[in-house]
C-alpha cells in the first residue's frame, strides 16, 4: 500500500488512475462465468416439430451470472446470459429441465406433447435473485414480447467443455438439491414449476351468414 500513497502524494490524477486500475481488477476477479454459447442462425421461435417438444428458455432481463441448463438425466443443453434465450427440442413424455446458477439449482417439470411449445422463464429480481418458472403462455399474449430485447444463442460447439464442466459443477448432486427445493415448496408455487404448452389458436371456420341455398 506504501507505492499508493506515494503515488497520492505526488500526483492526485495518478491516485485516481490507480484507483480506477483496482477497480477494474477487482471486477474482474469478481465478475460472474462468461457464456460459452454462439449467436444463433435464428432469432425468431420456429414451429415445433410434428413429432418432438419445442422448449423455449428465456432469461429477459439483466444478469451478472450464467445459467447452465441441463435435463432430467444431466444432460447439458446450454446456457443463459443476460438478455438471451434459446431453444431444445426434446422427445415427448416427462421431463425435468434444471436450471444451475452459482450456488442454486432449481427445476421445472411437466409431461410433453409432441408438436407443442412450451416456455420457462428466468426472472430475476434484486431482492429475490433467481426465479426459474414454466410460463403458461395463453391465448392471444404476446409470447414476442418476452423475447423483446434478447438474442437467440445456441450450444457452440467450439466452446471450452472444461469451462462448461467447471460451471456446472456436480450435476447429480445439485439435481438432487432442485428436487428437494420443489418438494419444500408450497402447492402453489410448485404450480408455477409445472410445464404446460402455449395456448394454440385452432382454425375455426367462418360461422354461416345464412341459410344455405338449395340445389
Amino acid at each position: 500500500m506504501a507505492w499508493i500513497q506515494g503515488a497520492h502524494a505526488r500526483s492526485p490524477r495518478a491516485a485516481t488512475n490507480v484507483a480506477l486500475l483496482l477497480g477494474a481488477l477487482w471486477l474482474g476477479a469478481c465478475g460472474g462465468a462468461s457464456l460459452q454459447m454462439r449467436a444463433a442462425a435464428r432469432q425468431t421461435v420456429a414451429a415445433p416439430r410434428p413429432d418432438m417438444a419445442q422448449v423455449v428458455f428465456v432469461l429477459p432481463s439483466p444478469f451478472r451470472d450464467v445459467v447452465g441448463l441441463v435435463d432430467e438425466r444431466g444432460v447439458y443443453l446450454g446456457q443463459l446470459g443476460a438478455r438471451t434465450w434459446t431453444v431444445s427440442q426434446v422427445a415427448p413424455g416427462p421431463h425435468r429441465f434444471y436450471a444451475l446458477v452459482g450456488a442454486d439449482a432449481h427445476v421445472v417439470h411437466g409431461t410433453l406433447e409432441a408438436g407443442r411449445t412450451y416456455w420457462v422463464v428466468a426472472e430475476h429480481d434484486v431482492l429475490r435473485g433467481l426465479r426459474w418458472v414454466a410460463w403458461e403462455v395463453p391465448c392471444g399474449d404476446d409470447e414476442a414480447g418476452r423475447l423483446r430485447g434478447a438474442r437467440a444463442v445456441e450450444v457452440d460447439p467450439a466452446a471450452s467443455t472444461e469451462t462448461i464442466r467447471r460451471h456446472l459443477g456436480d450435476i447429480p448432486q445439485r439435481m438432487l438439491e432442485a428436487d428437494r427445493e420443489l418438494e419444500a415448496l408450497s402447492a402453489s408455487q410448485r404450480a408455477l414449476r409445472h410445464l404446460l404448452p402455449a395456448c394454440e389458436v385452432a382454425a375455426v371456420a367462418s360461422p354461416s351468414t345464412g341459410p344455405a341455398s338449395g340445389s
